[in-house]
């Protein structure tokens, strides 16, 4: 027989089409407080509102997305820390501070280790304790996040404290984690300076039975000054 028609949505379920309708306007580059002023009515528009103002990757967008950080659907805060961090260093002060206390509000470890990603992107000094505590996390998702946070924090060319590289060190070395391991030896291989006192921990790790780990140790080796 003939095949059955398709079901409608149901009522007040968006259709697919918004998201092209969104991704459009942000790709038009409009100024952030039109796309910001645009009205949504639904979990699903404040999601596509969220991810539309972070592909603009504008400063001005920062009033918006800070609003997006409070929302109670995770995917729109996720879209919203995601605009914050994709600044880079261009992220004010106001930018940091919001996602850092998101960073300490937020209890679920998954989205804890993307915004740890975040706030290390924007190579601000004020992540820096806060990506500190998330390498020593019991959660591996957590470290995960501060091994990335890290990394992009070097390609800012930001400073790492020695405390933070030391606590890297020690994870790339020892860490129960393979993919941790591998994160915090690509993070220390990005940064600016790798001091001498954490050599003793890549050469252990130059010896790791996973291969990544092995190849970025010994990247990270040859960016120490102290490397025999």
């Amino acid at each position: 027989g003939s095949p059955a028609p398709a079901a409608a949505p149901a009522a007040g379920e968006p259709a697919p089409e918004p998201w092209i309708d969104w991704l459009l306007a942000a790709d038009a580059r409009p100024a952030p407080e039109e796309l910001a002023a645009r009205r949504v009515t639904t979990t699903f528009g404040r999601r596509a509102r969220a991810l539309g103002l972070a592909r603009l990757g504008d400063p001005e967008a920062t009033t918006a997305l800070v609003a997006g950080l409070r929302d109670p659907d995770r995917e729109v805060r996720s879209a919203s820390a995601l605009g914050l961090g994709a600044l880079e260093t261009a992220a004010s002060p106001a930018a940091v501070a919001a996602l850092l206390g998101a960073l300490a509000a937020e209890a679920d470890p998954s989205a804890r280790a993307e915004l740890l990603f975040d706030v290390g992107r924007t190579g601000d000094e004020l992540a820096w304790p806060a990506l500190t505590d998330g390498l020593a996390s019991e959660a591996r998702e957590v470290r995960r996040g501060a091994c990335r946070g890290v990394g992009a924090a070097g390609l800012s060319a930001a400073p790492a404290p020695e405390a933070t590289l030391l606590r890297v060190a020690a994870r790339t070395a020892d860490d129960p984690d393979a993919r941790v391991r591998m994160l915090c030896a690509h993070a220390l291989g990005r940064s600016t300076a790798v001091p001498e006192a954490v050599i003793g921990d890549l050469t252990r790790a130059a010896v790791d039975a996973e291969p990544a780990v092995r190849a970025l140790a010994f990247r990270a080796l040859g960016r120490s000054p102290a490397t025999p």
